[in-house]
């Protein structure tokens, strides 16, 4: 009996051993396999990384819409990153605490609306007032003198076109009446006076405007004439007889003279009698205008452009 005992007792501590061996080995398998960071799976996705998305408020950049405005998303972690829960032994407690360190909480952003502020509308360009002034070179001129005259400008949109009213009073009108600059002589007088130049401007966007300028122009003296009207006239009266008489002499002369050609016509051709009577006819005005110089030249009591009796005898032509 005592045998059989004996017997029984070494096959059961066998057994002990063994299964005390095959525990001990797999909680070391657990345990390491525990401390080891969860690998994952070939094939699945890293989990994804937020970013928030600010709009930007810039006169280059896109508006963003409040419609358009985007929500950070949750962040989760892979199913294949969630810790192992079960504890094999109390030596596994470390292991287990590393696990869960190692895997990824949830956390939750709260919703966050991205900045929408839509930038004012570029306003159109501001609309300048376009004015027009002129100014001639000098203040005051003498006649004859050129002056010139310059627009300036202000506002507006080039091109513009330019009109100036046509001068008066001057010697010579200007090249062109469509430029910035005017330039003019004015003409005499015995008086000073004040000439006005007006000029009209239009702009590319179709403001007008006006603009008067001008400038004094000094008097010229006027020399005093030597002759007086009235005694022209009373010695041109006086030779009168004389120059009436003289004239009427050397034309009767100058007919009879033309009559004497007549005889010419009847018996030679027109042609040749017309030249001598051509002839005839010079040589008579040659002396006819040679009478009345003696006489005009008597005439000092008048002006070199009024010494004619033209004006004055019925019988002496306009000429003399």
């Amino acid at each position: 009996m005592k045998d059989q005992r004996g017997f029984i007792q070494i096959p059961l501590l066998i057994a002990i051993l063994i299964g005390t061996i095959v525990i001990g080995g797999s909680t070391y398998v657990v345990t390491k396999g525990i401390s080891k960071t969860p690998l994952v799976a070939i094939g699945e996705k890293k989990p994804a990384t937020t970013s928030a998305i600010v709009a930007t408020n810039s006169a280059d950049t896109e508006t963003v819409s409040p419609a358009e405005t985007r929500q950070i998303k949750q962040t989760t972690t892979h199913p294949s990153t969630q810790p192992i829960q079960q504890q094999q032994s109390s030596g596994s407690g470390a292991s287990a605490s590393a696990s869960s360190e190692a895997a990824s909480t949830v956390t939750a952003i709260p919703t966050a609306e991205v900045a929408s502020v839509k930038p004012q509308a570029p306003s159109d360009t501001e609309r300048t007032i376009l004015t027009a002034t002129c100014a001639p070179d000098a203040d005051v001129i003498k006649a004859g003198i050129p002056v010139t005259y310059t627009a300036t400008i202000t506002g507006g949109i080039e091109p513009y076109t330019f009109s100036w009213s046509e001068p008066s009073n001057t010697h010579v009108y200007p090249t062109a009446l469509d430029m910035q600059s005017l330039r003019v002589r004015y003409k005499g007088n015995p008086e000073t006076r004040t000439e006005t130049e007006s000029l009209t401007v239009v702009s590319a966007d179709e403001q007008s405007a006006t603009a008067n300028c001008g400038v004094t122009v000094s008097a010229v003296p006027v020399e005093k004439s030597a002759y007086s009207d009235s005694a022209c006239l009373a010695q041109k009266q006086s030779y009168l007889p004389e120059v009436d008489a003289a004239y009427l002499s050397w034309f009767d002369q100058w007919q009879a003279a033309r009559t004497q050609l007549d005889p010419c016509y009847s018996s030679n051709p027109i042609p040749y009698c017309d030249k001598q009577m051509g002839a005839l006819n010079v040589e008579w005005q040659e002396k006819i205008s040679a009478t009345m110089k003696s006489y005009q030249d008597k005439l000092t009591q008048c002006a070199p452009d009024q010494r004619k009796f033209g004006g004055v005898s019925s019988v002496v032509s306009s000429s003399y």
